[in-house]
């Protein structure tokens, strides 16, 4: 029980951590979920070992949720804030369209290669 209160000190430490840096936009943030993933898991995993298994599945699925949004805005803000970079020609080769709409499809599954395309039309009407 020990253990299952530190890990609940360290899930609320480093969700406000994790929110604080993502405001600045901080490169240290991915650490921060990682940590804040570990965190959860350890704790269901307490639950586990004292065979409350409803507890321990409830504590996962409510780390789930604060996980599933945190990396979401994590994906967003490393791999699409700045679409633009995907068309330097140094990357040729290395992006291509299709490889591009996966990263967008971990954040919209249905979205096709079009889509993807016709997105990144909009962004350089912005920009031009």
């Amino acid at each position: 029980m020990l253990a299952i209160n530190r890990f609940l000190e360290a899930e609320n430490l480093y969700t406000n951590l994790f929110d604080y840096e993502f405001e600045k936009c901080s490169p240290i943030i991915d650490n921060y979920l990682s940590t804040l993933s570990v965190a959860y898991v350890a704790e269901a995993r307490c639950y586990l070992e004292l065979g409350e298994y409803s507890t321990a599945i409830r504590r996962f699925q409510e780390g789930m949720n604060v996980l599933c949004s945190r990396i979401q805005q994590y994906v967003e803000l490393t791999l699409t804030s700045n679409p633009a970079i995907y068309l330097q020609p140094e990357l040729k080769g290395i992006v291509d369209l299709r490889r591009l709409t996966e990263v967008y499809s971990w954040m919209d599954p249905t979205l096709s290669e079009s889509d993807v395309f016709e997105m990144h039309r909009e962004v350089h009407k912005l920009y031009s």
